[in-house]
């Protein structure tokens, strides 16, 4: 038997590498990948909520802000006009400003130029029905709405006759207390505390506070 062997024939061998070429990812690359999607995902929140949370602290400040100056501004402007005098021989007989309560005043403005003629008396009342079970949290509770309009009332209001009206048009007043320097009772100083409730934010409150000092020159 003769075997001829030729000197031009090369043997070919093939290495076969099964990972070249393949599709798809290994569950360490998949588990890598999850990682840093959850990462990113927890960044993004916590940038968007701390955001989101300044927005309502930024908006709650200026509205409890607003609040107390348009409040003060409105009752100081008309407070100016009292009088701090009585004289019953007027008609309607006249008297001076008084203080029902720390929170409630009751005075008379001129109806005239020559302050001849006077108002009937005017009342500035403090109602509050901030006062339940979790009170002074600036939100609506059970058994808080006690006149029934489904909102929480917390506001000063102008009462003459049958008239009433909301000073300042603000009903996030937490607090006011009117006081006159004795024995003169000649300036009447007001104090305006309003708080308002945070968007998302259940217990926290913004609180803004503010006084005027008003002279009586009639």
């Amino acid at each position: 038997m003769n075997i001829r062997f030729r000197p031009d024939s090369v043997v070919h061998a093939r290495v076969g590498f099964p990972f070249l070429g393949r599709s798809g990812f290994t569950l360490l690359e998949v588990t890598i990948s999850m990682a840093i999607l959850v990462v990113v995902s927890l960044l993004t929140f916590v940038v968007t909520q701390s955001a989101t949370s300044a927005i309502a602290v930024s908006q709650a400040k200026e509205m409890a802000q607003a609040s107390v100056r348009n409040a003060l501004a409105d009752m100081s402007s008309e407070l100016a006009l009292a009088s701090k005098k009585s004289d019953a021989g007027l008609a309607p007989p006249l008297q001076a400003l008084r203080l029902v309560s720390p929170s409630e005043i009751v005075f008379q403005v001129p109806a005239d130029a020559n302050g001849t003629v006077w108002s009937t008396p005017i009342t500035y009342r403090f109602v509050n029905e901030d006062v339940g079970a979790n009170g002074g949290n600036a939100r609506l509770d059970a058994g808080e709405d006690t006149d029934h309009d489904g909102a929480l009332t917390r506001h000063i209001i102008r009462i003459q006759g049958e008239t009433q009206r909301v000073m300042g048009s603000v009903n996030d007043v937490s607090n006011v207390q009117f006081a006159l320097n004795a024995p003169t009772n000649d300036v009447l100083t007001i104090a305006v505390t309003a708080t308002k409730a945070i968007n998302n934010r259940r217990h926290d409150l913004i609180l803004a506070a503010a006084s005027s000092s008003v002279y009586l020159a009639n």
